[in-house]
């Protein structure tokens, strides 16, 4: 009978834990993007934030963004280095964002009555967060030279 109750307690323990993220963004990611954004063209810090507000339910391939990020006019002139930490730039933004509306939409669910909680449009959030949080993660020992990874952004 002990081990019946305790296979059945630990049933939401289990299923708890498939919500939770497997991937998260690194301190050091965060804290590059908070120097990086201030001491770029205010253009490129402009399209950062619009390229990351158009993505956010989409998923991002990184290559297709460098593409087309290089069909713009005003990039053409940025090497493969800019274009790659323009990208993990738009990638942190996007986790933030996303960081941002999963706290909100928790906060709304946290005041909602008991019985009308469901957790599950969360879910879609947090994998997204996981999934950025990968491609950040791939992406930051290529960018995180602050000197080298700014120099044709400023």
């Amino acid at each position: 009978m002990k081990k019946f109750l305790l296979a059945i307690s630990t049933i939401p323990a289990f299923l708890f834990c498939n919500a939770q993220m497997h991937n998260a963004v690194s301190p050091e990611a965060i804290s590059f993007y908070n120097k990086a954004i201030p001491k770029i063209k205010p253009e490129i810090a402009s399209y950062i934030s619009s390229t990351a507000v158009s993505l956010a339910k989409v998923s991002v391939d990184t290559d297709s963004l460098c593409r087309e990020m290089k069909k713009q006019p005003s990039f053409k002139t940025i090497d493969e280095n800019g274009c790659r930490t323009i990208t993990f730039l738009v990638l942190v933004k996007c986790s933030m964002n996303a960081d941002a509306e999963l706290k909100q939409k928790v906060l709304k669910l946290q005041r909602e009555d008991d019985s009308n909680k469901c957790y599950d449009e969360t879910s879609a959030l947090v994998n997204r967060k996981s999934e950025l949080a990968a491609q950040i993660n791939a992406l930051f020992p290529g960018v995180n030279n602050e000197s080298v990874a700014l120099k044709d952004l400023r």
